[in-house]
């Protein structure tokens, strides 16, 4: 077996790619599923509970259970080491865990996706017509008496944009190109086809528990779905001590 601290070389050709690199990949990969670093390096089996035993008992803890420790009391043992709190089974840590779910559902509600062109020929175009309508905006007076003499100029369609910061507004929430507005219905279906808010109450139910939760992405019949990963069947790139896994090299998960 691979040391866990042994990750294969990364940077070779692709000819050198075959079935054993693949291999030594896939069991470093593995290797790492319920392990956990400290600052001496990885934790041996002697050591603390590992992240999935951790993550169990919090889980217990929130179902209103503890193995075996309802008698553990503020206390000193023989050797002068403090024992932790008795634990009361009141139901407290349910009741504060579905407070902080409660809060984040508001939050989950207000979801709306924003959508915005990057493409060079939709900014020159976008520019183009803000232009035109600051420019109409400006000399209100010139677009009036050509009005007037039935010569009509609107940049922005049938919007009647009276200042600056009308149009502004205008242009940075309301108005989309046909490419913006189809992105935008897109964007909507993927979150109301997966019923984002359950399963976004479910992540972060987990979040709480578990420390860390796992959203996969795939697509099935050409729809992109989302489904929600416990914690303990996660396998992440721990090698760095960081909660955003920004340098994370990847991400799996345990699985039939």
């Amino acid at each position: 077996m691979i040391s866990l601290k042994d990750q294969p070389k990364q940077f070779v050709p692709e000819s050198a790619k075959n079935a054993q690199w693949f291999k030594e990949n896939i069991q470093y990969i593995a290797e790492k599923y319920n392990t956990q670093q400290n600052q001496l390096g990885y934790r041996t089996p002697q050591q603390l509970d590992k992240p999935v035993d951790e993550m169990i008992r919090m889980f217990t803890y929130y179902l209103g259970k503890q193995e075996n420790r309802d008698y553990y009391y503020v206390t000193q043992d023989a050797d002068n080491c403090k024992l932790p709190h008795v634990w009361i089974n009141g139901q407290k840590l349910t009741s504060m865990v579905d407070f902080m779910l409660g809060s984040a559902i508001k939050m989950i509600e207000n979801i709306e996706p924003s959508v915005r062109g990057m493409s060079r020929a939709l900014i020159s175009k976008k520019n183009k017509m803000y232009q035109l309508a600051m420019a109409k905006i400006i000399f209100k007076e010139v677009s009036d008496l050509m009005s007037e003499k039935g010569v009509e100029f609107t940049p922005t369609g049938t919007e009647q944009l009276e200042s600056k910061e009308d149009l502004q507004r205008w242009m940075q929430y309301d108005y989309r190109e046909y490419s913006e507005e189809i992105a935008q219905r897109l964007a909507q279906d993927i979150l109301y086809r997966n019923k984002f808010i359950e399963k976004y109450k479910q992540a972060f139910l987990y979040l709480l528990l578990g420390g860390v939760i796992g959203i996969e992405n795939y697509i099935k019949k050409g729809r992109q779905i989302k489904e929600i990963i416990l914690p303990y069947n996660l396998i992440w790139d721990n090698t760095v001590d960081d909660d955003y896994n920004s340098r994370a090299q990847f991400v799996g998960k345990v699985d039939w």
